[in-house]
């Protein structure tokens, strides 16, 4: 956890797995289903890389 007692290393773990179980869920026709799982896909590893910024920032090295 951190400073502000955020568990953001769980977040980083689970945020990928929350993702690619939202994208087994999707229903629909193929190529819709095929088009939400890219966007999905695309939202999740940017929110994850946005948070992993965050974290590399806030890194403190002493």
């Amino acid at each position: 956890m951190n400073a502000a007692g955020f568990p953001i290393l769980s977040l980083l773990t689970w945020l990928p797995l929350a993702g690619g179980l939202f994208i087994m869920t999707v229903r629909g026709d193929d190529a819709v289903v095929a088009g939400n799982a890219r966007w999905a896909a695309l939202w999740t590893s940017l929110i994850t890389f946005a948070i992993s910024l965050v974290l590399w920032a806030r890194f403190d090295v002493t």
